[in-house]
């Protein structure tokens, strides 16, 4: 995301993006586990953001939800 016109490559409108102040990594690296908590994780952002992307690697397997 730090490529210019990184936008473009995932399919959206361009936005600002600080990857120290907007990136937030689940540690846990279980990718049901940020489907299925991503409002919790975000919660802290409502007042100081309007939209956020969640980006989940290719590895997920869509079965498991």
């Amino acid at each position: 995301m730090t490529r210019e016109k990184f936008h473009l490559s995932l399919g959206i409108g361009q936005f600002k993006f600080d990857s120290n102040e907007d990136l937030i990594v689940d540690e846990s690296s279980n990718a049901p586990g940020v489907f299925t908590r991503a409002r919790e994780f975000l919660r802290i952002y409502q007042k100081t953001h309007h939209r956020a992307v969640i980006i989940i690697d290719n590895d997920w397997e869509v079965g498991g939800v």
